[in-house]
């Protein structure tokens, strides 16, 4: 089965945790830390885990 955001475990039990466009938020590890949790870092749908457009001046 392909992963989707439709057929997140994570999402159906704890709900939508937000979206960025057509990319996941993700889930926090807890409510003092937001950095996403083990299996949201792994998920491909995950915003962080996409290349940016967006082109860094130095």
């Amino acid at each position: 089965m392909k992963r989707t955001m439709e057929n997140c475990s994570l999402i159906r039990k704890y709900g939508e945790p937000g979206r960025d466009g057509d990319f996941c938020l993700g889930f926090g590890r807890s409510e003092a830390d937001d950095e996403p949790c083990e299996p949201c870092k792994k998920c491909e749908w995950l915003g962080l885990n996409q290349e940016s457009d967006v082109e860094v001046e130095e």
